[in-house]
């Protein structure tokens, strides 16, 4: 049986490891101008909460390919 290949993951050019790896000030910058001007002005508990979750869910899941 052969194996699926996946696609890699990538952001404005960045791969996705990279992208777990940095500060949060390096991240922004990738961002268009509007999600810059959100993330200066702060985030509400809401959109934290999502971004959690998030992160967390996308750590699994790469765990869950990469190891298997």
């Amino acid at each position: 049986m052969k194996r699926r290949t996946f696609k890699k993951f990538s952001f404005r050019g960045v791969d996705l490891d990279a992208l777990f790896d940095m500060a949060t000030e390096e991240l922004v910058k990738l961002f268009h101008a509007l999600a810059q001007r959100r993330f200066q002005r702060g985030l509400k508990r809401k959109l934290m909460a999502l971004i959690k979750k998030m992160h967390k869910a996308v750590i699994n899941l790469f765990l869950k390919f990469h190891f298997v």
